[in-house]
């Protein structure tokens, strides 16, 4: 029996194709799906003009172009703004620099900016305290560090995990409420703009210093704040989860990680919360952007004095426009989720499997540039000659970023037992994960 159904399919999606393309046609009347292909540079890439700002009919035959517009804070912070105002202590993590001058330097990634005016973004939701260890904190050099950091002081918001040198960066802050003393740490991987004993940058993991750290610090809880991990992958990855793990052990109450641009879950450890990831809060999407990009969780600890005693998570969704909490139908559809990442957390056997399945997929371009790169012939390199990191700066990325070496020692170690293909298998299966079971 003749079975139509695949033909139908493949006629189904050529239909929908021409329905898309038909919106572009110039027919006398305006759609903003004519500016679909126009990007623009923005927030250190090209984007689509889309993303980056609103476009609207007027009257017919006009479109109507408005991009994000800073004044206009207030409104995008409105609908979640509540939330934060019935919390006593509200952090940020800031992704990005404050400056109007600098030059971007020569990284792998994006160089961020945006003008000193950003800091209102913070001001209207009452942050008491910024989180500066990131991979973008310094995309415009060494005096754009204590300029952004400078902004954000001025505007009355505390910083941490950033400073003038190594040991600035590395210090935590200790808070007191009503007697009970809360410190705070902030670490990052090891990518571009890393603080020395000499030079500005960003407080860098690791495991055995921060341990100390937290250990001999005198404070009745204490909090540890991560930025790492792998971009797009919903689940952390086993090294992640076990360094979260020992930063418990050392005498952290909670540990909370950002920086993979999605949602991912929590566990309880050894009476310690662990955060893995709450997802984006507010980030111009990119033009490959998941269903994740836009969707993330507001974290709240709830503390005596005898330490965490309860912890929650607000879902929200962001726009350019408004950041919202979610609905209770949809929500409830994005606890669901959670609630599935979990339990792929909580098996050792599945997360590993799931990590090595990532490996396939995401280790291989790494490890291609590195098969690709050609030997210099200039060696060694010249004291102090950009176009030579330049070149090797891919190359240092692997090698010094946690998140791209474990990637990469993952991968080769599935090539030396010749278990890459049965390490693909999982693939389809992780990747859908990254739909968030069809919530929008």
């Amino acid at each position: 029996m003749f079975d139509s159904s695949e033909y139908k399919t493949k006629m189904n999606a050529v239909i929908e194709r021409f329905k898309e393309e038909m919106k572009k046609v110039r027919t006398g009347r305006a759609h903003p799906d004519m500016l679909a292909n126009v990007k623009v540079e923005a927030y250190g890439q090209w984007m689509p003009l889309n993303q980056v700002a609103n476009i609207t009919v007027q009257g017919g035959t006009m479109l109507l172009v408005t991009p994000f517009d800073p004044t206009n804070i207030g409104n995008i912070t409105a609908g979640i703004r509540g939330i934060f105002e019935d919390s006593d202590y509200r952090i940020l993590q800031w992704e990005t620099t404050l400056t109007q001058g600098g030059f971007p330097i020569d990284k792998e990634g994006p160089n961020l900016r945006c003008t000193p005016e950003a800091v209102s973004f913070a001001q209207s939701l009452g942050i008491d305290l910024a989180l500066c260890a990131n991979n973008h904190f310094a995309d415009y050099g060494d005096d754009v560090v204590l300029e952004t950091l400078q902004h954000l002081n001025d505007a009355g918001i505390a910083t941490i995990g950033a400073g003038q040198d190594l040991p600035t960066a590395d210090t935590p802050l200790v808070v007191d409420f009503q007697g009970t003393r809360i410190a705070f740490f902030n670490w990052c991987e090891h990518e571009f703009g890393i603080a020395t004993k000499d030079r500005p940058g960003m407080a860098p993991q690791r495991p055995y210093e921060n341990a100390h750290a937290l250990r001999n610090c005198d404070a009745d809880i204490k909090i540890a704040l991560l930025h790492g991990g792998h971009e797009f992958y919903p689940f952390p990855s086993p090294r992640v989860q076990t360094l979260m793990r020992s930063l418990s052990e050392a005498g952290a109450s909670a540990v909370w990680n950002c920086h993979t641009h999605c949602p991912s879950g929590w566990e309880s450890y050894k009476g310690a919360v662990l955060t893995f990831s709450p997802g984006n809060f507010y980030f111009p999407a990119r033009e490959e952007s998941l269903p994740s990009w836009s969707l993330g969780h507001l974290v709240r600890y709830y503390c005596d004095e005898q330490g965490i005693f309860a912890y929650g998570i607000i879902p929200y969704r962001f726009t350019l426009q408004s950041i919202s909490p979610l609905e209770q139908n949809t929500a409830e559809q994005y606890f669901a989720y959670l609630e599935k990442i979990n339990a792929v957390i909580a098996n050792p056997e599945k997360l590993q499997a799931y990590f090595e399945a990532w490996c396939t997929k995401a280790g291989s371009g790494y490890l291609n540039a590195i098969n690709q790169f050609d030997t210099d012939p200039e060696w060694p390199p010249l004291q102090n000659e950009p176009a030579h990191f330049h070149r090797w700066k891919h190359v240092r990325n692997l090698f010094l970023c946690e998140a791209h070496n474990n990637l990469c020692r993952q991968l080769l170690t599935l090539l030396e037992y010749g278990r890459f293909a049965e390490a693909n298998t999982l693939l389809p299966e992780v990747l859908a994960f990254q739909n968030l079971d069809g919530i929008r």
